[in-house]
């Protein structure tokens, strides 16, 4: 394996490959300037400037606002580009989805990725964050590995999936019921989370969780990740 999964990820890109074959989560420390050049504030709001104004579905980008509606959910709130300090001011994660499609250099690097990997597709979701913001406890339809650019989070997740193959993400409501995202016929939600880890990520860490394995984010610091929302079939 070599190209970009080497510069990016050195010895650990033939790990990253082998973990997301057993669909096992896994995490890979690195030092602070390991993914320098990547991404930065600056560039990220640049891409958001270039995204449509009307979209057909969800918006593709915006702040993540929890218990909008007194269920415990979270909801993406559409936002302009120069609204987006005042967002993070209240607590509000920024929230951006396939933000490689308005960015010539992530989308190369994306390309690569998924190509060195094996995988069948893949983007970068962006997600800028004050500290305190939190993601409530949720799973994904696909793989989740997390680049840790600036400032620290700490997760907890899954080492494996709790639902195979999910035909939607889920979440936990404020109930402790778990609530599919988008309806899914005759499928019974899975279990509620059990067994989860603890890490803190920082500068230069990468972690990726397995589709369908639950999980929860808590920013520490002000901070900038890029989610490398992998499909490996």
């Amino acid at each position: 394996m070599s190209g970009v999964c080497e510069r990016l990820l050195g010895h650990a890109a033939g790990e990253l490959a082998a973990a997301l074959v057993r669909g096992e989560a896994w995490l890979d420390r690195g030092a602070a300037g390991r993914f320098a050049g990547l991404c930065d504030e600056a560039r990220l709001l640049a891409a958001l400037r270039r995204m449509p104004g009307q979209w057909q579905a969800a918006p593709p980008f915006g702040a993540i606002v929890t218990d909008p509606l007194g269920d415990g959910l979270t909801f993406t709130e559409a936002i302009a580009v120069d609204e987006i300090e005042a967002w993070l001011a209240r607590g509000h994660t920024i929230c951006a989805d396939d933000v490689s499609e308005f960015d010539a250099g992530l989308a190369a690097v994306v390309e690569a990725l998924v190509r060195e990997l094996g995988c069948a597709g893949g983007r970068f979701n962006a997600y800028l964050s004050p500290a305190g913001a939190r993601t409530p406890m949720h799973f994904d339809t696909r793989v989740s590995t997390t680049l840790q650019l600036t400032g620290r989070k700490r997760w907890r997740y899954q080492r494996t999936a709790a639902a195979a193959n999910p035909g939607a993400n889920g979440q936990i409501d404020r109930f402790g019921d778990t609530q599919w995202m988008a309806p899914v016929a005759d499928r019974e939600p899975p279990p509620p989370p059990s067994g989860l880890e603890v890490v803190e990520l920082g500068p230069g860490d990468l972690l990726c969780v397995p589709a369908g394995a639950w999980h929860e984010v808590e920013a520490l610091e002000r901070g900038l990740a890029l989610n490398l929302s992998l499909r490996v079939a």
